[in-house]
């Protein structure tokens, strides 16, 4: 198999080497370098891909990764790259249940939240307060689909996985692992925190802590104080940074 290309004298140039992307596909390229004409990305080949100008968003700098959609300039004749999404979008209405786990690749952010490419086809967007970490342009994460918007197309995203089994066992089991290694068995986390506190320590929301929480109250693994929980230990167990007993740790794997 070969790629063909147009080089910088407009010779068709063929090559055993497979660009990052091409025609119809969205890719994470790093910027290389500007002229008059408008950014240089690498994709792979010698010859870098052009991002013309009246193609860019957000002012991109060399050394940025940006997510672009390759295609066809029937002007030029050549390939380049865009990173107006949205006018290049999928037509094909996104075939997506609510709740499925689908592949994001984040694009840009605005003030909603962040804009992603869906399973390398269509268009979705991760509202802010579904976000409970840093996220970076061109990183790709797991999400799920939320709904998919009759009027555009477009799929509102979560990075959580859906319902209480998706979302907090696994927490529990976090906060559980970080009670065991915590010096005491005590974390200062309580109901006062502040929510943006808690999104840094645990990746989570605050309403999602408390519930995770809860649930290690009522199996009697931990004791709720006013400045923190701490967790709850055999008679006789040594207090550690590891934390339980190992009749305690059993305990705690259940649920």
């Amino acid at each position: 198999m070969c790629f063909i290309y147009v080089d910088s004298e407009d010779r068709p140039v063929a090559t055993t080497e497979m660009p990052l992307a091409e025609a119809g596909q969205f890719a994470a390229l790093e910027l290389k370098d500007f002229s008059r004409a408008g950014a240089f990305l690498d994709w792979g080949l010698p010859k870098d891909l052009l991002l013309p100008r009246s193609e860019q968003k957000n002012s991109p700098t060399v050394g940025d990764t940006v997510v672009v959609k390759v295609k066809f300039d029937k002007v030029s004749g050549r390939m380049i790259a865009t990173q107006k999404l949205a006018v290049h979008r999928s037509q094909e209405p996104p075939d997506f249940q609510p709740g499925e786990k689908v592949e994001a690749l984040l694009a840009t952010s605005s003030e909603l939240g962040w804009t992603a490419v869906v399973n390398g086809v269509h268009l979705g967007l991760i509202f802010h307060n579904e976000v409970f970490r840093d996220l970076a342009q061109g990183e790709v994460v797991d999400a799920y689909v939320k709904e998919i918007r009759e009027e555009d197309g477009r799929i509102d995203l979560s990075l959580q996985a859906p319902g209480y089994v998706g979302k907090i066992p696994p927490l529990r089991n976090q906060i559980l692992r970080e009670l065991e290694m915590a010096q005491g068995g005590f974390l200062p986390f309580h109901d006062k925190s502040a929510p943006e506190t808690i999104r840094d320590a645990f990746s989570c929301s605050k309403k999602n802590f408390k519930q995770a929480v809860g649930a290690l109250y009522r199996e009697g693994l931990i004791q709720l104080k006013a400045d923190g929980i701490v967790l709850k230990r055999a008679p006789g167990a040594q207090s550690s940074g590891r934390g339980r007993s190992d009749s305690a740790g059993r305990g705690g794997t259940r649920g």
